[in-house]
């Protein structure tokens, strides 16, 4: 794989055709890290379930929890393709460049073009994110755990009631079991770290393989590129104005 180009005689970056070969397999490779991760931090979230407890309100946040868990795997999804799309867009563009620069000198060999990289091409289809709601089955429990979760489940049916009125424990009854606090603390970890390591991971890697085709030095020059790139990748929300400009088409 070749280096970091030096910059030509007249101070302008010499971006060549087997620089971004070399950029777009980079980037094709940090597109599996990615997915990866992805599937990483939702076995972490299969690892506690159920830890949500019993109840009208337990029942409402774990369906609120259930909600944003999916839409959150949802956009990662459609990110996963948006990095290989750029892995696949680098490629292209080197097989055009070199076209480009044969059709100037007809008499010269014929251009050398490469495939795009293998990359994931669709959305991929995760597993769901693991329930909070007590009584139910998940993916990332045993058989033996949810037997064990049916037996505590028809106790607790006789149990309620004779709580209820025996023990004068009213309505406290009625949200048993209780949230399982060390597992939702535990799982609010999984949510703060699992990500942003996998993120980080990638954002770090494709930084520094686009720093080969970038100048570093011209910050004008970086955020016009970032905005442009934001603009085709959809960072930035078609019609919407950011940054001082109104992106759309005339």
């Amino acid at each position: 794989m070749s280096g970091p180009q030096s910059p030509s005689p007249d101070g302008k970056l010499d971006v060549t055709p087997s620089t971004l070969y070399g950029v777009s397999g980079e980037v094709a490779a940090y597109q599996g890290i990615f997915h990866k991760g992805g599937n990483s931090f939702l076995a972490e979230l299969a690892r506690y379930p159920d830890c949500g407890g019993y109840g009208s309100s337990a029942t409402a946040f774990a369906a609120a929890y259930k909600e944003v868990g999916e839409r959150f795997m949802d956009v990662w999804a459609k990110c996963v393709v948006g990095v290989g799309g750029a892995a696949v867009g680098f490629t292209v563009t080197a097989n055009n460049f070199a076209k480009a620069d044969a059709a100037t000198n007809p008499s010269g060999p014929p251009p050398s073009e490469r495939p795009p990289p293998t990359v994931i091409e669709k959305a991929p289809d995760y597993r769901a994110v693991t329930d909070l709601s007590w009584g139910d089955w998940d993916d990332g429990q045993s058989v033996w755990q949810a037997a064990l979760e049916g037996l505590e489940g028809v106790a607790l049916a006789v149990l309620r009631p004779l709580l209820e009125e025996a023990c004068r424990w009213g309505k406290a009854a009625e949200i048993l079991p209780l949230p399982d606090y060390q597992g939702l603390d535990s799982l609010s970890k999984v949510w703060q770290l699992s990500p942003m390591a996998t993120i980080g991971t990638v954002d770090g890697g494709l930084t520094n393989s686009l720093a080969r085709i970038t100048d570093q030095s011209n910050s004008e020059w970086q955020t016009a590129m970032r905005k442009f790139c934001g603009s085709l990748w959809g960072t930035t929300a078609w019609g919407k104005r950011r940054d001082g400009y109104q992106w759309h088409h005339y």
